[in-house]
């Protein structure tokens, strides 16, 4: 008999709760990011999901913090 450990499985995609919590922006500001089209997201009947690839997408495309 073999055991197998499994970690906690990483969702592929994430809800609004879940995605803003990521971004660490708030719902009211990810929804924003939706609606400007800055961010894509699928529908699952009443359920928005994102995938957490297009997210980081998103992060990377920030420009770069600068301070004096």
């Amino acid at each position: 008999m073999t055991n197998t450990i499994r970690g906690p499985r990483i969702s592929r995609f994430l809800n609004v709760r879940e995605a803003s919590d990521y971004l660490s922006v708030s719902r009211s500001r990810l929804c924003e990011l939706l609606k400007d089209q800055k961010i894509r997201a699928r529908k699952l009947g009443a359920r928005t999901l994102l995938e957490r690839d297009e997210l980081d997408r998103f992060l990377d495309g920030l420009p770069e913090a600068r301070y004096r």
